[in-house]
């Protein structure tokens, strides 16, 4: 036996995987190369094969799939010299000797799960190397695993909320018999991860898994997040979800059944009224909290808004007024000729805001205070059954609920809608990011889907009397709701209900999305101010 070294290794790195497809990922000959005249030389290729090597005595990633039975090798696109695994219980070290001419030749070797060279490839390589006459010429080749499919594994896959976090991420791939490729030899082809995270809450270090030994990591910033999956495309993904934490501020000088309404500010801060205070608070998103009194004793401010003048603008149903606070304290009231029970929700449209009073049992007025000017006025809307709640609807107009959902339009007629049935005392409305209007029912437990053109969806919200109060749209396309038993809703645009308990137990009231994405809520018998991070 001349020529090449008579016991030259051949190192078969099989990383044993399987992403895409039958397997059948490399042709039976490689690509022929130049006729040559070339006396042939004798290699011998020691194979060790892997179903009786024991993982410890592996050199890794040196081996192939167990379920390996037989190497094709072809020397320049010629016959493929096929040897066969042992059998089971004899030695499984088998010495090939192939034919290859003097020059540049290219080698091209497949794995495959059935004897003769025939079945699925497991793994193949594709190589060139000179060979010369009269010298030791050692071959060795690294074979990429064909991947079948992969799954996704993370080591941090539930963090607190609002606080940055950093997960491995673990890619496994399989070839096409399920054995795990492990090594650092690159697949036949790369894990292509996707994020499904589009706030940008999350972020993963490359989407590209060239190999077993690629270092893939999950960073999370603390935002608003309710959850992120990492997908590999053919396979099983994994879940972000971090988990959704309440915290809750003291309100210096609050009592209990003191807060009551709750808005972002133009300022980048939540504000809130203090009914029995007779003032209005602010609270930054770190907790900081600060009281303003109105001028007026015995306001018993109730709702409130932020507006695009840049100021708070508030109910005061104790005197029938109106309050302007600029983010300064500075305040301002307005009085109105039939002011009266102001408590009604107020609404800031691009104009002006708007809020319902009722001065008679027979008697449901829209009061309203433009920006510019400060001037006053009154609409009358007719009878009603009971002040309900109003909201700036996703078709720019104002809603409100009598006993039935109305929309007013400006210098239009006043449309109405029914209520479902199922439906009563109605207590809080806002416009739901999917262009309808959402309300509770805080008498029945219901949350209530209404198009603008009244078509009705209501979802039960579990347990008995859990006392809903308020509801918001909040930032990640979902209607959160208050409990007074003791609990913050969240709804899907689809009706799907998540609850979290609040650590003071009763009676979460108004809620709203804050500046800084997360949720804010007044807590009615206890004065604290809630926020949750999710």
């Amino acid at each position: 036996m001349n020529g090449i070294q008579r016991s030259a290794p051949l190192a078969l790195l099989l990383l044993a995987v399987g992403c895409g497809g039958s397997g059948q990922a490399v042709p039976v000959k490689s690509p022929a190369a130049p006729p040559t005249t070339a006396a042939l030389l004798h290699a011998t290729f020691t194979m060790h094969w892997g179903a009786a090597q024991p993982q410890a005595t592996r050199r890794a990633p040196k081996y192939i799939a167990a379920t390996t039975r037989s190497i094709a090798i072809f020397v320049n696109g010629g016959s493929a010299q096929i040897t066969n695994a042992p059998p089971v219980g004899q030695p499984q070290t088998t010495n090939i000797v192939i034919d290859a001419p003097v020059g540049t030749d290219t080698f091209t070797i497949a794995a495959y799960d059935a004897t003769n060279g025939v079945g699925t490839i497991l793994s193949h390589a594709v190589f060139s190397q000179q060979i010369a006459a009269g010298a030791a010429n050692t071959l060795s080749a690294s074979l990429n695993g064909v991947v079948k499919s992969a799954s996704v594994s993370l080591t941090n896959a539930t963090p607190p909320a609002g606080t940055a976090a950093t997960s491995a991420v673990n890619v496994t791939a399989v070839d096409p018999d399920g054995n795990v490729i492990v090594g650092s030899t690159d697949y036949d082809h790369p894990v292509l991860l996707t994020n499904s995270d589009a706030s940008g809450a999350t972020s993963l270090s490359t989407t590209t898994v060239a190999n077993a030994s690629t270092a893939v990591a999950l960073s999370y910033n603390g935002k608003a997040l309710t959850s992120a999956t990492v997908d590999p495309g053919n396979g099983t993904g994994a879940t972000f979800a971090p988990i959704p934490t309440i915290t809750e501020y003291m309100v210096p000088g609050a009592v209990a059944n003191d807060l009551v309404g709750i808005a972002a500010g133009p300022d980048g801060n939540v504000w809130f009224t203090e009914a029995g205070s007779n003032a209005i608070g602010r609270i930054t998103t770190a907790g900081v909290v600060s009281t303003f009194p109105i001028p007026t004793a015995g306001s018993n401010p109730v709702s409130i808004t932020g507006a695009p003048d840049g100021a708070l603008w508030f109910t005061q149903p104790g005197t029938g007024q109106v309050g302007r606070m600029t983010t300064q304290g500075v305040v301002t009231e307005f009085s109105f000729p039939n002011g009266q029970n102001t408590q009604g929700a107020i609404v800031a449209t691009s104009q002006a805001v708007e809020f319902l009073e009722r001065p008679s049992a027979a008697n449901t007025l829209m009061g309203v205070v433009a920006y510019n000017n400060g001037g006053i006025g009154e609409w009358a809307l007719g009878n009603s059954a009971y002040n309900g709640p109003a909201a700036l609807g996703p078709d720019g107009n104002v809603w409100y609920i009598d006993g039935q959902l109305r929309r007013l339009v400006a210098n239009g007629p006043i449309d109405a809608f029914a209520v479902p049935p199922v439906c009563t005392s109605p207590r809080a409305l806002a416009a739901g990011p999917d262009g309808n209007l959402w309300y509770i029912c805080s008498a029945s437990n219901y949350v209530v889907r209404q198009t603008t053109a009244g078509v009705a969806t209501a979802f039960h919200v579990p347990g008995l009397n859990v006392g809903l109060a308020g509801i918001a749209a909040g930032p990640d396309g979902a209607l959160w709701f208050t409990e007074g038993m003791g609990a913050i809703g969240r709804i899907t645009t689809s009706g799907t209900i998540t609850e979290y308990p609040v650590p003071t137990t009763f009676w979460p009231y108004a809620i709203t999305a804050g500046p800084d994405g997360n949720i804010w809520f007044t807590e009615y018998n206890s004065p604290k101010i809630g926020k949750l991070v999710y």
